[in-house]
């Protein structure tokens, strides 16, 4: 797996048999609306790895918790 395809992996598309490819579309934009990354890495005995980032959250006014960060794997 190419990581410069990722553009192209994350265009939505409807399959002959009649699916939708969204899912990866649908990660873009999350990884888009929160300041986020998504990339993907060939894994060494095939298939490949997507990680999607999200941005530290900004604590909501009068919230004693702090900031955290999201990590989310996905593998095929």
């Amino acid at each position: 797996m190419d990581p410069a395809r990722l553009p192209e992996l994350t265009e939505r598309f409807r399959s002959p048999g009649g699916g939708t490819g969204i899912g990866l579309s649908l990660v873009r934009r999350v990884a888009e609306a929160h300041r986020g990354m998504l990339a993907v890495r060939p894994r060494p005995r095939g298939g490949a790895e997507f990680v999607l980032r999200l941005a530290p959250a900004r604590p909501r006014r009068g919230s004693r918790g702090g900031p955290h960060d999201s990590l989310m794997i996905g593998r095929s």
